[in-house]
């Protein structure tokens, strides 16, 4: 995983910051989403990062996104743009405005290993 954080200040009202993270095989090849889940998993996977992503902000089960804040306005939250395999699980990184106003900020939390079993292909949990 090559991981970098960025940031700029153009004027206005405040700043703009963003995380990027590639995954690479040994080989060099960059990861993608279709490489790393489980053939007809996704929509589980999507249920876990929803649930994950609800625990970590306190929004209760049944609240829409909308109504919690964020610019999604679908019955399910889209996989982040950017992933990051780590020693404890698969990060999920939002940046801003990507799901929510820049008031939340960039939004991360970790899927530990242990519940990515069958969603995630083998390979790519220790």
């Amino acid at each position: 995983v090559l991981q970098t954080d960025l940031s700029s200040y153009t004027g206005g009202a405040h700043g703009s910051y963003a995380t990027l993270c590639y995954n690479f095989t040994k080989e060099g090849k960059q990861l993608t989403w279709n490489d790393i889940i489980e053939t007809g998993m996704k929509d589980s996977l999507i249920k876990l990062n929803e649930s994950t992503l609800r625990t970590e902000n306190e929004i209760p089960e049944g609240q829409s996104w909308a109504d919690a804040g964020f610019f999604v306005d679908s019955a399910h939250m889209p996989l982040p743009a950017i992933f990051a395999f780590d020693k404890n699980g698969l990060s999920m990184i939002y940046n801003q405005y990507e799901i929510a106003p820049y008031v939340m900020g960039i939004i991360s939390y970790t899927i530990p290993y242990n519940k990515l079993n069958g969603l995630i292909k083998k390979e790519w949990i220790p």
